[in-house]
């Protein structure tokens, strides 16, 4: 179905609008991801265009797009357009689906034992959580091989995978491995594991055998659009959550002080391309501003401190300073 002119302009919209950065700023308590699209639509048929349906929906109107897209590309053998500049937000990352099925059961058992692992760290030991890292670590590299293939020198490969969730997993679990053991940062590949684990149930259901039927209705479970999204969101909250306690380690001399500055450039880039730690960014911003604030000196050094943060992703910042080409 064609969009509207309305719903076009929705879509081309620059939400570094000052006007909606504003209302943004102000809503209490902070919308999550999946409420933020219901306030652009209320914001932008309030103050831009009132005749944008309200029941538009741009998510669908992007995968459609998207598919219309990819389906133009494989019958004229053209790439997706990388030479653009909006190239890189255009490229999406390989679906679970594109795996064969050894692959799919290879990944599978690597994630499941890794998550095994993970839960058993606690009672056994230590050695099952690094055993649970370069596990999930296996499991992150061939599900990456199963979806591209071997690794190649050429911008269309990097792009797609860069995007990747298995990547972006595989960096953050690969920084812990020579650190001290912290039981959040099993969270983190844990529910990207549950993530994969679901997603490879639903593209093939002979993927897992039929006595194994209980586990998998609770993987079906974990992707349905509602849920999934809430353990998205809640990987990002903890994935936050462990940047302030790496920090808090290193003043108090009880870690590295190398691993907290490497985390928080990988929490640079996720914050650029992913809405769920913007969102929880937010959410900590809407918390703990108001209490620090009550604080004499701790509310200063608090606003300095997230007006670092904010300069090494401002967007107006990071357009004057040379770009790599794959991105």
């Amino acid at each position: 179905m064609a969009l509207t002119e309305a719903e076009e302009a929705f879509l081309k919209f620059d939400w570094t609008h000052e006007g909606w950065q504003k209302y943004f700023n102000e809503l209490y308590p902070q919308p999550n991801h999946a409420q933020v699209l219901k306030f652009k639509k209320k914001w932008y048929r309030a103050n831009i265009d009132s005749s944008l349906d309200a029941n538009f929906d741009p998510l669908e109107a992007e995968r459609a797009r998207r598919e219309a897209s990819e389906s133009k590309s494989q019958k004229t053998g053209d790439g997706p357009g990388l030479g653009s500049a909006e190239a890189f937000a255009n490229v999406a990352p390989a679906a679970v689906s594109s795996l064969s099925r050894p692959m799919k059961r290879m990944s599978l058992l690597l994630h499941l034992v890794s998550v095994i692992c993970g839960f058993c760290y606690l009672p056994f030991g230590t050695d099952l959580y690094f055993k649970a890292l370069q596990a999930f670590c296996f499991g992150f590299v061939v599900e990456l091989y199963g979806k591209y293939g071997r690794p190649r020198l050429q911008v269309a490969w990097w792009r797609p995978v860069l995007l990747d969730d298995a990547f972006c997993s595989l960096i953050l679990t690969m920084m812990f491995l020579p650190a001290r053991p912290l039981v959040f940062v099993l969270a983190m590949p844990t529910l990207s594991s549950v993530i994969f684990c679901g997603e490879a149930v639903k593209s093939d259901d002979g993927v897992l055998p039929g006595a194994l039927g209980f586990l998998k209705q609770r993987l079906l479970d974990c992707v349905e659009p509602k849920r999934k999204q809430t353990i998205l969101q809640l990987r990002s909250d903890i994935e936050v959550g462990v940047v302030f306690l790496l920090i808090t380690m290193a003043l108090l001399s009880q870690g590295n002080v190398v691993l907290p500055l490497i985390f928080l450039n990988f929490m640079r880039i996720r914050y650029l391309v992913n809405p769920f730690t913007q969102a929880s960014f937010k959410k900590v911003d809407s918390r703990v501003t108001p209490l620090f604030e009550k604080i004499p000196g701790v509310g200063w050094v608090w606003t300095k401190f997230k007006g670092f943060l904010y300069s090494c992703v401002d967007k107006d910042k990071l357009t004057k300073t040379p770009k790599c080409s794959i991105l």
